[in-house]
């Protein structure tokens, strides 16, 4: 599932044994219940986590897991240097502003879904990347374009 046509059409495209479905996740509210609910790397673009993630794991069978891999690596150097340049001419406006709604904790997540899981982990792990260069710096964030098509 996906909010965006064109990313649900490149999944149709690359993988057309498996179906997909353009809904928005914020609202979604099927019939039926799921063995594994999995997100990576898309709702920490969704607002109001405190009532997203318990309705997604309402949504799962008895047993199942929601398996939820969520970014929060805004304050991370290249990050913070990407907003910088961004808001410097002549960028500030050509990017406009982005919004990401708040985050939370791990620990805040585990309070949230703690009630509703009869199993529950919840970490937060740090990735480092080394990178050979300036080059590299470059390339790394235009390689990830590269495996979302």
């Amino acid at each position: 599932m996906d909010s965006s046509e064109d990313m649900v059409q490149a999944a149709r495209k690359r993988l057309p044994a498996l179906e997909f479905e353009l809904a928005d996740i914020a609202t979604w509210n099927p019939p039926q219940q799921y063995d594994v609910i999995l997100a990576n790397a898309a709702l920490q673009w969704v607002p109001d986590h405190a009532t997203l993630y318990p309705r997604l794991v309402g949504k799962l069978a008895p047993g199942g897991i929601l398996a939820v891999q969520t970014p929060d690596n805004l304050e991370e150097p290249a990050h913070r240097l990407a907003r910088q340049v961004a808001g410097e001419a002549p960028w500030a406006a050509k990017t406009g502003e982005v919004k990401h709604p708040p985050r939370h904790s791990a620990a805040w997540y585990f309070e949230l879904l703690k009630p509703h899981c009869g199993v529950l982990d919840v970490w937060r792990t740090t990735y480092h990347h080394p990178l050979a260069g300036a080059a590299a710096v470059v390339e790394w964030p235009a390689s990830w374009r590269a495996i979302r098509r």
